[in-house]
């Protein structure tokens, strides 16, 4: 007599379950890791990245990833990654320098619905926040070296630019999504 145990399913084998399942549509389907990830655990996933595609559970369980399914790492460096694992994965390297906050913006002061608000948006964060940014982290204002602010939690630009939109939103929410009812920029009352 043999019994097979089946353990409980953890959440990479849940997902991994309900992705592979096959899809009438032509679409693809990717897993996300995002963060660092655990030296041991990374390289228990060298099989689902080699030719195989083959997941092993603890419980001995096999399931293989389907050909419409991907995996994808995001990760802050490759510090716990073995040749072995790095050549298993096609790697994109995006140097936090070259992901300035420009892009993220531009998509923002884009989405507001009235005209006039995204021009003042932008002039006055052309006029104001290159020169704020320069000075909180490079200490550098009006070109000339000054002592730098001292933060308590390290932040990029990117991140204060994002911290930005959102006050902006909390304090104007976008005309079309509040049906007219919200604040409105007077040309008046800028600057």
């Amino acid at each position: 007599y043999q019994r097979r145990v089946r353990g409980t399913d953890g959440l990479l084998s849940n997902i991994f379950r309900e992705i592979n399942q096959p899809t009438e549509k032509k679409e693809r389907r990717y897993i996300l890791f995002d963060g660092d990830v655990d030296a041991l655990w990374v390289e228990n996933m060298n099989s689902v990245m080699d030719d195989n595609k083959l997941l092993t559970l603890a419980n001995g369980e096999r399931m293989r990833l389907q050909s419409h399914v991907a995996l994808l790492f995001e990760v802050a460096d490759l510090q716990y990654a073995s040749p072995a694992t790095v050549s298993r994965c096609g790697m994109v390297y995006v140097d936090p320098k070259n992901l300035k906050y420009e892009p993220f913006w531009n998509r923002w002061v884009n989405a507001r619905s009235v005209k006039f608000e995204q021009e003042e948006f932008q002039r006055l964060f052309s006029k104001y926040v290159p020169p704020l940014l320069e000075f909180i982290l490079d200490g550098v204002m009006a070109g000339k070296n000054v002592p730098k602010l001292k933060t308590i939690v390290p932040i990029s630009d990117l991140r204060m630019v994002t911290q930005l939109s959102i006050l902006l939103d909390a304090l104007m929410p976008d005309q079309g999504e509040t049906g007219g009812a919200a604040p409105t920029l007077a040309s008046d009352t800028i600057e």
